[in-house]
């Protein structure tokens, strides 16, 4: 068949080598970004780790035991006015004023440990407080952070944060 006898207008061979060219470009886009994009999902998408071979079981500690490594631990702990003492002068470093702390015990008879609750309000930069907050727990690892509450400090550039912590001693 000839071409040359087929009366085909300037702007239909426009028209027919744009959708030529596009289908090339959506060929080549498929075939160079989709099929390895593809290819890694279906990669991520498989178990990543094969079953291990079995062991031994160890005996898992008693209550008792984990218990008494507990008690071990936080014996070895600093005193609670050094750990506070500690909080303070952290707050101070990281330019995080420490302001309303309430402090409270919660001893039981039957529990070896003691729980010592600190709510707190700190005002300073966002950063600032979250480094604080970290260097704290970091530092003191018989501390739990409980809850945190942060809002826009009125009238003031940064943040204020609602805090409770716990510090846990054996007396």
């Amino acid at each position: 068949m000839k071409l040359a006898w087929l009366d085909i207008s300037p702007f239909a061979g426009w028209v027919v080598m744009a959708l030529l060219s596009m289908t090339g470009m959506q060929v080549a886009f498929e075939s160079q970004v989709m099929m390895p994009l593809a290819s890694s999902i279906s990669q991520a998408s498989r178990p990543s780790h094969t079953p291990a071979p079995a062991t031994p079981a160890t005996p898992a500690s008693s209550p008792k035991a984990r218990l008494d490594d507990i008690v071990l631990r936080l014996s070895n702990q600093p005193s609670l006015d050094d750990r506070i003492l500690k909080m303070h002068q952290l707050a101070t470093e990281y330019n995080v004023q420490l302001k309303k702390a309430s402090y409270q015990a919660k001893e039981t008879p039957e529990n070896p440990i003691v729980q010592h609750e600190i709510q707190a309000e700190l005002t300073g930069s966002y950063p600032a407080i979250r480094q604080f907050l970290h260097a704290l727990l970091s530092q003191n690892q018989a501390t739990a952070l409980e809850s945190v509450e942060v809002n826009r400090a009125t009238g003031h550039v940064g943040v204020r944060v609602q805090v409770r912590f716990k510090f846990y001693e054996h007396p």
